[in-house]
This record gives C-alpha cells, sequence and structure tokens, in this order.
C-alpha cells in the first residue's frame, strides 16, 4: 500500500532536469495551482484524506493522539509532493495543546509527554513559551490500585488535570530537615 502510494506521489512531482532547483519548483508550484479546487490525497495513520486536512509530522509530536498526520516514511521518500503540490501544513505546538483538551492521557502516555517535552524543548527554542497552556490542557487518568474486585464491576476512572500538581516530592525528602 506504501509503495504503491510513493510511486504515485512521486509520479506527480518534477524530476530535477537543471542544476537549478527553483525550475522544479515552480513547475510544481504551477502543477499544484491547476488543482485549487481539491486538495491532492495523502496517506496519514488514518487513511486516505486531502492535504488540506492532514498534517506533517513535527519533532515526535505525532505520537500524542493524531489521526491525521502524514505517515513518516511517506513524507521522506514524496517531500515534494506533500510540502509543494498538496501543501500539507505542518503540525504546531497549537494542535498539540488543542488536541490534549480533547482527551484524557494514560499514566504512561503522560509520563511520555513529560519526557518529550524537555527534549523538544532544547530543539526548538520557541516551544518553551507555550509550556504553560501545554499544562493547563493535560487531563489524566491516574492509576489507583484498588482492592480485587469481581470482573464485572466498572472501575471509575480518577481525572486529574496536571496544572492541579504544584511540584512533586520524593516521600523520602519529606522527612529531611527543611532551611529556614
Amino acid at each position: 500500500e506504501e509503495r504503491d502510494a510513493i510511486l504515485l506521489m512521486k509520479a506527480y512531482c518534477p524530476r530535477p532536469s537543471t542544476p537549478d532547483s527553483l525550475v522544479g519548483h515552480c513547475l510544481a508550484k504551477g502543477f499544484s495551482r491547476c488543482l485549487s479546487a481539491s486538495s491532492p490525497p495523502v496517506l496519514t495513520q488514518g487513511g486516505v484524506m486531502r492535504g488540506s486536512e492532514a498534517k506533517l509530522p513535527n519533532h515526535g509530536m505525532e505520537a500524542f493522539g493524531f489521526s491525521n498526520v502524514v505517515r513518516r516514511i511517506m513524507l521522506e521518500n514524496a517531500r515534494e509532493y506533500h510540502s509543494v503540490i498538496a501543501t500539507v501544513p505542518t503540525l504546531n505546538i497549537d494542535d498539540l495543546v488543542s488536541s490534549l483538551r480533547n482527551q484524557v492521557l494514560v499514566e504512561k502516555m503522560l509520563i511520555r509527554l513529560l519526557k518529550w517535552w524537555p527534549k523538544v524543548c532544547r530543539v526548538e527554542r520557541s516551544f518553551e513559551n507555550r509550556g504553560l497552556r501545554l499544562k493547563e490542557a493535560i487531563r489524566f487518568e491516574s492509576d489507583v490500585e484498588e482492592p480485587a474486585a469481581e470482573a464485572s464491576d466498572v472501575r471509575e476512572a480518577q481525572v486529574q488535570r496536571l496544572d492541579s500538581i504544584l511540584y512533586f516530592t520524593p516521600q523520602k525528602l519529606i522527612d529531611l530537615p527543611l532551611p529556614e
């Protein structure tokens, strides 16, 4: 499926025939203007959709609940098609925040997000000022161990907001004397 789609997408991309890459870029732009009524299709993690409805992956953001993100292998093999012909927008931090507002993360996904955030902020400094908005958007389900119940019982999920946690102190540090 992916191999056929890549070959088809590459067929719509002009091959570089001159040393100047601007020539191919202009040809691709001209071709994409002919398709102004509808956006060309792309293959995403959720299936085939229009390029205007899809997003390009960005710094690993696609791991946090997006089905409309173009598969990375597709992007790497047909980058010109996605960026020039289909004009697929790139996933941004605002998309991540709005997605997190609409979902409740399991604790494992929250841990993954909290490990990912400092790494991406080192690479993309402009994300740092959105940290508070991201923290306000995150809701998660905490794993609380309860006594064993019958299989027919339904467990009530405890949803918490990340912005309600001010700081974390390990239990072993609580007994230490604090400076005055």
